[in-house]
């Protein structure tokens, strides 16, 4: 049998919304190493954002934010 479009659906979301906290965390500890002075740990974070969550807004901040420490 196949699950209801809703049910579908709502799990969707949640797997976004969970993708979206998870790229703020390493975006927000890029954003730590940042404010320590430590550009090279905060590329790594930023990095991690952009490969594992490529869609999250996350990752676009992250890109932003690499292309200004560059």
């Amino acid at each position: 049998s196949t699950l209801p479009k809703t049910l579908i659906d709502n799990a969707q979301a949640i797997l976004n919304e969970t993708r979206e906290v998870f790229a703020g965390g390493l975006y927000d500890m890029a954003r730590f190493f940042e404010r320590k002075k430590k550009p090279l740990a905060a590329k790594i974070y930023y990095m991690a954002t952009i490969e594992r969550y490529p869609e999250s807004q996350g990752a676009r901040r992250a890109q932003e934010q690499m292309q200004k420490i560059s």
